[in-house]
Parts: C-alpha cells; sequence; structure tokens
C-alpha cells in the first residue's frame, strides 16, 4: 500500500445541500418487495432518501451548498483559486460543471476548474486533488460533491431502487500554518468495473432507442442500458473482503491509535454494511456516524453529507479533530483518508427548493 501524505491544509467548511423531496421507502419499495419490505428496510437500515425534484441538477445542490460556505464564512469570491468537481451526474458530459460552478458563484476567471468522474470513492480523492491546488495555488480552493442519480435509476429495480439517493456539496480548503498531517491511500481494481456501472450512454454505446428499452432480469428486476446496474453481492463481497483488508492495513501503516480517532466516516453504502466494516476493524460504535438511514446513498457525496449532518459531534474545542474516512465502490475504487478538522470548521445542512 502506498500512502501519500499532505501538509498545510486545512478544511474551513462542510456544507450539504438535500432536495427537499423525501422518499419513504416503506411505501416506495412495497410495489417491487410486497409485504417483504419491512425485512429489506430492516436489512439495509435505508429508511428514507432525499431525490431530486424535475430540472434540479448535481449542479444546482453543489452551488446551493457553497453559498451557504461563501455567505456564512464571509469569503472573497475573488481570492478562490480553483473549483474542483466530483460527479459522474454532470449537467452536461461537456462543458464540466465546475466551470458552470465559476460562472454561478461569481468566482474570478482566473480560477482553475475541473471535474473528477469519480463515484463512491470521489470524496477523499477530491480532496488529495484539491489539497495538492492548495499547497501550488496558495489560494482558497471549493471542492463540490454531489451527483443526482434519480434519473438513471429504474423504480422496477431491486437493487438500486431502495438505496440510491441524491445530494450535493461543497468543502471549502484553505492555506494553513499547522502540524497537523493528512494521510491517503488509494486502490483501482477495473476488472471488476462493471459490477456497478451505467452500460449505454458513453461513446463504447452511445445513446439510442435501444438503451431506453427496459428489460426484465432473473430477479424480476426492471431497467434500461442508461440505469445504473449493480451487482450487490459482488459489491457486498468486495467491501467485506477487500475493502476492510485495506483499511486495515491503512491504519497499521499510519500507525493511527484507533483510541485518537474521533469519528470514523464511511461511504454509506447502506446501514448494515458501514456497521459490518466498523465491527470488523474494531472502531467503537460511538465514534461511527451514519445518515445513509435518513438521506440514502447519495455516491460520493455521502461523506460530506454526513459530515455536514452529524459531525459537529466530533469536533473538539482545544484540537483538531481526527477523522478516518472511506470511500468504496464503482470502479471498483477504494479511497482512504486520515484528515482533521479543526474546532472553527463550519458544518451546514441546507435544503434544496423545488422551485
Amino acid at each position: 500500500m502506498n500512502i501519500t501524505t499532505l501538509t498545510g491544509v486545512q478544511i474551513e467548511a462542510i456544507a450539504a445541500c438535500l432536495p427537499a423531496q423525501v422518499q419513504d421507502n416503506a411505501t416506495a419499495c412495497r410495489p417491487l418487495y410486497g409485504d417483504a419490505v419491512d425485512a429489506l428496510i430492516k436489512t439495509t437500515g435505508i429508511r428514507e432518501k432525499r431525490i431530486a425534484s424535475g430540472g434540479i441538477s448535481s449542479l444546482d445542490l453543489c452551488c446551493r451548498a457553497a453559498e451557504q460556505i461563501l455567505m456564512r464564512k464571509k469569503i472573497e469570491r475573488l481570492a478562490v483559486g480553483a473549483v474542483v468537481c466530483v460527479t459522474f451526474t454532470p449537467d452536461q458530459w461537456m462543458p464540466c460543471n465546475a466551470v458552470g460552478a465559476q460562472a454561478r458563484l461569481a468566482l474570478s476567471r482566473d480560477c482553475l476548474t475541473f471535474d473528477i468522474n469519480q463515484a463512491c470513492a470521489g470524496y477523499a480523492i477530491g480532496l488529495f486533488q484539491a489539497g495538492l491546488l492548495v499547497r501550488q495555488l496558495n489560494k482558497l480552493v471549493l471542492l463540490l460533491d454531489g451527483d443526482v442519480q434519480s434519473p438513471f435509476v429504474s423504480s422496477g429495480d431491486k437493487g438500486t431502487f431502495p438505496i440510491l439517493s441524491d445530494a450535493g456539496t461543497a468543502t471549502l480548503l484553505v492555506p494553513a500554518v499547522t502540524e497537523d498531517s493528512w494521510a491517503f491511500a488509494f486502490y483501482s481494481d477495473g476488472s471488476q468495473r462493471d459490477v456497478l456501472a451505467i452500460p449505454a450512454g458513453g461513446s463504447r454505446a452511445p445513446m439510442d432507442a435501444g438503451a431506453l428499452q427496459e428489460q426484465v432480469f432473473a430477479d424480476g428486476s426492471r431497467r434500461r442500458a442508461c440505469d445504473i446496474a449493480m451487482d450487490g453481492f459482488a459489491v457486498f463481497s468486495f467491501v467485506a473482503q477487500t475493502v476492510t483488508t485495506l483499511m486495515a492495513e491503512f491504519i497499521e501503516q499510519t500507525h493511527t491509535a484507533l483510541q485518537d480517532v474521533d469519528a470514523f466516516v464511511s461511504h454509506q453504502a447502506n446501514v448494515y454494511m458501514v456497521k459490518q466494516l466498523a465491527k470488523k476493524l474494531k472502531i467503537a460504535e460511538e465514534k461511527v456516524l451514519i445518515s445513509c438511514d435518513m438521506f440514502g446513498n447519495s455516491a460520493s457525496a455521502t461523506i460530506p453529507v454526513t459530515l455536514a449532518a452529524k459531525g459537529q459531534a466530533c469536533l473538539r474545542k482545544d484540537r483538531a479533530a481526527s477523522l478516518l474516512l472511506a470511500g468504496f465502490g464503482a470502479g471498483l475504487s477504494v479511497a482512504l483518508a486520515r484528515i482533521t478538522l479543526p474546532p472553527t470548521c463550519c458544518l451546514d445542512l441546507v435544503e434544496q427548493s423545488e422551485t
């Protein structure tokens, strides 16, 4: 495992924007699961999800979160040196979401802007890239992370419909004189890229009439080739075996004492997976932050959503809080991080209006 460290960077604020529309899984999933819906919810732990109304995009949600930070921290917008956007559901295939954010947030035209096409592991990857830019540019950097997955989720798909949701987030990183050192490690196995994917819509299989035709699968699920397809058993096995092993190696090689960790923030695949991962790593239950029971699995945004919603409890008055982050999923990819949050870090959760 290759461990990469980063110093001289600090997170000033994290904000998450959730769509106002709440989907109750007991009601929404009953046509798919019948009387077994209660067992489904007990297994996944996901009682509710947030779903964007038609016309609300990933850029809308991320920019709303960014505006919350810029207003609360009273940031001079021309001081922002770069915008990095993590998303696999951009408003358009071209140009990238980060360019749209520069205009909508009235940032400098000298701003560096680019997207990172990543799903579940994307937040830690984005933090690493944004942190490098903070060091090189010596300027503030906005990391936007969000996806509107619902247009790519079939209401007839038993694997994805009860789980996947929508959210947008923003994280403000700044140069800092601090002794805190962040650590990162990454893993990718592209040989398993079809385990969690959107089969059609890219250059290999362009969108056509066939991609819009619904197909019926062995488990009774229905979805189009342009919808998200997930092999749930393969993903679970990946987390139980590969992710757990990598996380244990990361903790050992970074000399991380679990008693000194203030919070473990995992990708919120579902409640069961998060708790099982923490249990295998022997992380105390009270240090495990969970939000997917209320908000669902919003891809890589689940980590900043969880911090915005639940992170206040882990902040410390006298020192920076120590966090372990674990992102994993589509790719199949893993991104691990040990970071800190200063006592002054602002954490906000807002809703996107329906209009």
